[in-house]
């Protein structure tokens, strides 16, 4: 069996970026899919998705920031 490490827990949806958030909307009803309006959106099959705000420099400096990808980010 391997070791895995938990070096911290949380969130990042498109209903909000902390617990609090995403449950509130859950509750309101509020979908967290929407129509992309990036310009290749209407040469995909399906131009819906959901799409997390999420803003690394928040929580990164330059140099480490610059070298991280954006799902390494979150």
């Amino acid at each position: 069996m391997r070791r895995v490490a938990v070096t911290g827990m949380g969130v990042v949806s498109p209903l909000g970026n902390s617990a609090a958030e995403v449950f509130f909307h859950c509750r309101s009803g509020r979908s967290g899919v929407r129509v992309l309006d990036a310009p290749f959106a209407q040469r995909l099959g399906s131009p819906v998705a959901g799409v997390a705000s999420f803003d690394g420099a928040l929580h990164f400096d330059g140099p480490k920031l610059r070298m991280l990808d954006r799902v390494s980010q979150m």
